[in-house]
């Protein structure tokens, strides 16, 4: 090893590399084998580190073929030292742990070399994959990759998108990694890539030992001092789908929580996201097991008193699909007897977001709130007249007051009574007055010409036609004779065209 090392000092100050190496007849001494070399680069920190690896990766270039032939066999073998080196290699290049940033943001500064070090290591695997014979090694050179592939996949993850540790060039080393270990172990996409079996053993697919890894780190008291690891359990995350996700499932769910549980929104966001990936790739039956399901509503249930839009537009999606877990559907949720149907989590999530969005003054907030309610309706129907009391007030405001020239929560708004008119149409007819008035006043209001953007009038009135062709269904006759009324009277030609085009249109 000492003589490793001391190859490593000499040729750090040689400028003419390949003559040297040539001279010294480098690769020819069993104490300078590329195992020993890397030993040595292992136990070394700091600059001569990367020093070290900018020399490794030009000897990988220069070297006979024998050299690279006996490092391969060696990492072949099993519970080989150079398998292990080769591990910690990697890992020597991996987003370190950073301290401090349970009470702060992690910074630029924290990650000082860090970019460096992974390009350095990326280069030289990069390096030794390219120098691998493809055909009759193929078998070997598979060997070192899936060995290694758990630390090599945590470190090319890491540098898959920008971020406060990578650097231009670490992204295009990782992606070009990536897909060199793909082509090397023959698989079509990341999907296939994480189920790969590193062995025979039922539970060896690699994303098994990077959640292993992961699940050590990210605990409650030191996952925040893990920033890229975040980044790691996303994107394996992501890119594990039904039915693989039901053997993870135990072991991804209380990461995914944590994350919730978090004051930084960034976190937030990053835990519904997940948690809603991880519904959406389980079976119901396997989410109510142990009454999981129960904790993610509460977890998600408990979110709602967010102001932040991004938040709620992650959130409500998630929320209404773990409503359909753990809980009958609306329409068939009755009392005891059978007769009466009972109030669900459903009306309860509902009515919460109804009462967040009644007197909401800012505009990203409303259309945030007022997202997703058309979906609710859909889901409760006709019981949705429970709730028309306090929604009729939000439709109402929401379609009066002023809110933005270009960007208006009224065209949503005007799908959710849409909705609302379809779901609950046989008891319609009491609200048909009420409609009229407002969409009347609407229409009217936006044929200021000044006031609204021009696409923004033509959604708005196209989709107040199709309000008032509704309720013209409900009441055929009476509401033909009001808008006939109402055309006759002193109101914007606008307005006039739009009223008669619902009185001659139908749905």
């Amino acid at each position: 090893m000492s003589s490793a090392k001391s190859l490593l000092e000499s040729l750090v100050l040689e400028h003419d590399l390949e003559k040297t190496v040539g001279a010294q007849n480098v690769f020819s001494s069993s104490s300078n084998s590329l195992e020993q070399l890397i030993r040595v680069i292992v136990n070394t920190q700091g600059r001569d580190f990367l020093e070290y690896f900018k020399i490794l990766s030009k000897l990988i270039f220069l070297a006979q073929a024998e050299w690279i032939k006996n490092y391969v066999s060696e990492v072949s073998k099993i519970s080989s030292s150079a398998e292990n080196l080769l591990e910690q290699l990697i890992l020597k290049g991996c987003v370190p742990y950073v301290r401090d940033l349970q009470h702060r943001k992690c910074e630029k500064k924290d990650f000082l070399n860090v970019a460096e070090k992974a390009e350095s290591v990326l280069e030289f695997l990069k390096s030794l994959l390219s120098k691998m014979y493809l055909d009759e090694e193929c078998e070997e050179m598979k060997s070192v990759v899936s060995k290694a592939l758990p630390n090599l996949l945590i470190l090319v993850i890491e540098h898959q998108h920008p971020d406060l540790w990578t650097s231009s060039a670490s992204l295009v080393l990782s992606k070009e990694m990536l897909d060199k270990v793909k082509d090397v172990l023959n698989v079509n996409n990341n999907e296939e890539l994480l189920q790969y079996k590193i062995s025979k053993s039922q539970l060896s697919s690699v994303v098994f030992f990077i959640l292993k890894h992961l699940n050590e780190k990210l605990r409650r008291d030191s996952w925040m001092c893990y920033p890229s690891l975040k980044v790691v359990y996303q994107w394996c995350l992501l890119h594990t789908k039904f039915p693989n996700m039901s053997e993870l499932f135990p072991k991804i769910l209380p990461t995914a929580l944590l994350f919730i549980d978090d004051h930084e929104l960034e976190n937030k966001i990053l835990g519904v996201t997940c948690l809603y990936h991880i519904m959406q790739n389980t079976s119901r039956e396997e989410l109510r097991w142990y009454g999981q399901a129960d904790v993610i509503y509460e977890a998600l249930k408990h979110q709602l008193y967010t102001r932040e839009a991004k938040l709620i537009d992650t959130l409500h999606p998630a929320l209404l699909y773990i409503l359909s877990v753990v809980e009958k559907d609306p329409q068939y949720c009755t009392d005891p007897q059978g007769i009466q149907r009972v109030p669900t989590k459903y009306d309860e999530i509902f009515h919460t977001i109804l009462t967040d969005a009644y007197g909401e003054q800012n505009l990203t907030l409303r259309i945030a709130l007022t997202g997703h309610l058309t979906f609710f309706v859909e889901k409760l129907g006709l019981l949705t007249l429970r709730h028309t009391n306090l929604l009729f007030k939000v439709i109402e405001e929401y379609l009066e007051v002023y809110d933005g020239k270009r960007h208006s929560a009224k065209p949503q708004i005007l799908r959710l009574l849409k909705s609302v008119i379809i779901a609950t149409w046989p008891r319609m007819p009491r609200y048909v007055d009420f409609i009229l008035k407002i969409l009347v006043k609407l229409l009217i209001d936006v044929s200021d010409k000044d006031k609204y953007d021009f696409e923004l009038i033509h959604n708005i009135e196209e989709l107040s036609t199709q309000c008032l062709i509704l309720i013209k269904h409900v009441n055929l006759e009476y509401v033909e004779r009001q808008l006939q009324n109402i055309i006759k009277l002193d109101v914007p030609e606008a307005c006039k065209r739009t009223l008669s085009d619902a009185l001659q249109l139908s749905m």
